[in-house]
């Protein structure tokens, strides 16, 4: 059975009459024709409705009543005009059964109306009757999508270092000891996250890194050995500007993600994204190594030379660990940590790397 949704929104406007006007008295008027109620309140306010049957107030329960007045939000620029009249239509298919398109036709002669910024994509046409004008709100097929699901661009930088049992390599001063400034991690990807409520999302991502360990000894080198990776100071009667050892990675991610505060959509080409809520995060990552590289930068007195070297250097294949992020709305500090060691078990030190830094 449907119901035209001129009864909906007279019957909602008589339910949202009896809001505002609590405290007076709303008086049914004793005069019924037909299938014609009408309701005065106020002073000189009335209210018109039809109903034919019993099964139309029955299928009126079926729709939600604050959900239309909420989404229509149409306010009087000036509430003393006379003669207007509003129309919705719509059918089962629609949003007061959860989707719908909304139509509203306003005479001319009622001055100028404003909508809720919260109603988007109006258009306006001419309905071709006794001149009145049509703003019709057409339903987006991408709009559940826009709020289930969006992409965006991720950008890391920080620092990186590792823990060996728990402890800088500092307190031993071994020759792998990270340089703190100078040792940075970056990391290019991208994120799909999926809103499951304004208050949590789940947040997949893919992504290239890099660790760069700058050694604090500017003269330490590696050298890859049958039985294992040898750090040794290089004993040449050089300028040592700079050692370090890169490694990159691709990585995907996984980042359950919890939201605090009012949700605030904005669009990105053509999408929506949350600004204006504090978020905090742990997931999970995993990692395959793609390279690796030492490189040093010396002076032997004529020149600045550059040695680069490639090679596995007994580096695990394979990194994952946990990721800690931050933030308020597009912003977030992130801090990771691996749970498996850099070097293959045997062949290098027992390091454990981190990173941390700033999310864009």
């Amino acid at each position: 059975m449907t119901i035209s949704i001129e009864k909906i929104v007279l019957v909602s406007l008589l339910l949202f009459g009896v809001t505002i006007t609590k405290g007076q008295t709303i008086i049914p008027d004793s005069t019924q024709v037909g299938d014609t109620v009408i309701v005065k309140f106020g002073n000189n306010s009335n209210i018109v409705f039809h109903i034919k049957d019993q099964d139309d107030l029955a299928t009126l329960k079926k729709y939600d009543l604050n959900a239309l007045l909420r989404d229509l939000s149409l306010k009087m620029e000036n509430a003393e005009r006379k003669g207007q009249t509003l129309y919705i239509e719509g059918s089962d298919s629609y949003r007061y059964l959860k989707d719908s398109t909304l139509v509203a036709v306003i005479k001319k002669d009622s001055g100028l109306m404003e909508r809720d910024s919260t109603v988007s994509d109006i258009t306006v046409m001419d309905d071709g009757q006794s001149g009145d004008t049509v703003l019709s709100e057409e339903p987006d097929p991408t709009e559940k999508k826009r709020k289930k699901s969006y992409h965006t661009g991720s950008f890391e930088f920080g620092t990186n270092n590792y823990l060996s049992n728990g402890q800088f390599p500092d307190a031993s001063n071994a020759l792998y000891t990270v340089r703190p400034w100078g040792s940075w991690y970056v990391s290019i990807g991208s994120i799909n996250t999926f809103a499951h409520s304004e208050h949590f999302h789940l947040e997949l991502g893919a992504s290239i890194s890099w660790y760069n360990f700058k050694f604090q000894n500017n003269k330490t080198r590696l050298e890859k050995q049958d039985d294992g990776l040898d750090f040794f100071e290089d004993d040449r009667d050089f300028r040592f500007i700079k050692s370090k050892l890169t490694v990159p990675y691709i990585n995907a991610s996984f980042m359950p993600v919890f939201k605090f505060g009012d949700e605030d959509r904005k669009p990105l080409n053509d999408k929506n994204y949350s600004t204006g809520q504090w978020n905090i995060g742990i997931g999970t990552y995993a990692g395959y190594r793609i390279g690796g590289h030492t490189k040093a930068v010396f002076d032997d007195g004529d020149s600045k030379e550059r040695d680069k070297a490639r090679s596995n250097y007994f580096l695990n294949n394979f990194r994952y660990g946990l990721k800690l992020q931050l933030g308020y709305g597009g912003v977030d500090v992130f801090a990771t940590y691996d749970l498996n060691e850099l070097f293959v078990e045997n062949r290098g030190p027992k390091l454990n790397a981190f990173a941390f830094g700033i999310r864009f």
